[in-house]
């Protein structure tokens, strides 16, 4: 079973597997060159027993196509 890359990121930051995939700025940009950019912005924290998952060292981004 194939976990998302949000679940494997998450399991990594809590000692389980080894993490997730992360991108800097300017290399989601480029993998979605193709779309107009909405926002692109760090992620907020999220408490541990909140059932989402958020770490501010990571980037968020919203595309739309043009």
């Amino acid at each position: 079973m194939a976990a998302t890359d949000g679940r494997g990121a998450a399991d990594g930051l809590k000692g389980g597997r080894p993490g997730g995939l992360a991108y800097t700025p300017g290399a989601l940009r480029a993998i979605f060159s193709g779309l107009s950019e909405l926002e692109l912005r760090r992620m907020r924290d999220e408490p541990e027993d909140s059932g989402r998952f958020g770490e501010s060292f990571l980037w968020t981004a919203l595309f739309q196509r043009a």
